[in-house]
């Protein structure tokens, strides 16, 4: 928002690019300041768009490059995405979350890669002694690969996590939401059965989570009250291996998940490049 704050008291052209307005309750008004705001389309988003008449719906946004394997490719192997293990809560990645985590992996005798944000991987790495799991703090490109080659992707609700393993032909199955915008998410995926055999909070507890309308700080304290509870219920735990047990071992129909790519769109790069360059009459 700065920038496009400095470039209207300067008079330059911009345009913001937001992949996040299905999010907001409502867009920031500093965001429709830009000469051209461009919103991902996702449910909500055409009506937080309406009455701006600089604001413009695309496709997602997915690179197409990362598009790695070949139809030959045989995928094998588990990839369990975490995510950056980070909030604003804390320096320190989510410990009580963490140890569901390790309590399940500690479980499993499939092969699986871990990968996610570097503190979050050295505390599971203290917690888990399984000699089939795999630590991983891989780079994008990387991490893109190994998702393009895994026969099975198992992650927190992220949306770019599961566009871009949609786009490389990845079933994908979830875990646990760590915060209030993947629990939206989810909600979101479910809609269009892009969900898997998944383990959600739940259908975990057996109760609701009730956090729909907290702020994202509310949301991520209550989670990890409920993940600290969980590993004082033995029944609970009992539950969750079991489940994990369920979601490591099936495999999605692929087929039913790709609703959402195919409802939304994939060229949201090259529509935003090709309306620039008519916009502003770029060659």
């Amino acid at each position: 928002r700065f920038a496009v704050l400095a470039a209207k008291e300067l008079s330059i052209p911009s345009c913001f690019i937001d992949t996040l307005t299905y999010l907001w309750d409502k867009i920031p008004d500093d965001y429709m300041k830009a000469d051209i705001y461009y919103a991902n389309d996702f449910p909500t988003v055409l009506d937080k768009m309406s009455g701006h008449d600089n604001a413009i719906a695309t496709p997602l946004i997915i690179d197409k490059d990362i598009n790695l394997i070949t139809p030959s490719t045989k995928r094998q192997g588990t990839i369990l995405q975490l995510g950056g293990l980070k909030s604003p809560l804390s320096d320190l990645p989510p410990t009580d979350y963490l140890n569901l985590i390790a309590y399940c992996l500690n479980t499993t005798k499939h092969h699986v890669t871990v990968t996610g944000g570097k503190d979050g991987l050295k505390y599971l790495q203290t917690k888990v002694s399984a000699p089939n799991i795999r630590f991983e703090s891989l780079t994008k490109n990387d991490f893109l690969h190994k998702l393009s080659v895994s026969e099975l992707c198992i992650s927190t609700p992220g949306l770019n996590t599961t566009i871009e393993s949609l786009f490389l032909g990845t079933p994908i199955s979830f875990i646990m939401p760590t915060n209030l915008s993947q629990w939206v998410n989810y909600n979101i995926f479910r809609q269009f059965e892009t969900t898997g055999i998944d383990i959600t909070w739940e259908n975990l507890t057996d109760g609701d989570l009730n956090i729909n309308g907290l702020p994202e700080y509310d949301a991520i304290i209550k989670i990890n009250q409920l993940a600290q509870q969980i590993q004082q219920t033995p029944s609970v735990m009992a539950k969750l291996r079991k489940m994990f047990k369920k979601t490591v071992s099936q495999i999605p129909t692929y087929s039913k998940q790709c609703a959402l790519l195919t409802k939304y769109g994939t060229d949201g790069a090259e529509f935003i490049f090709k309306d620039i360059c008519t916009r502003w009459r770029l060659n």
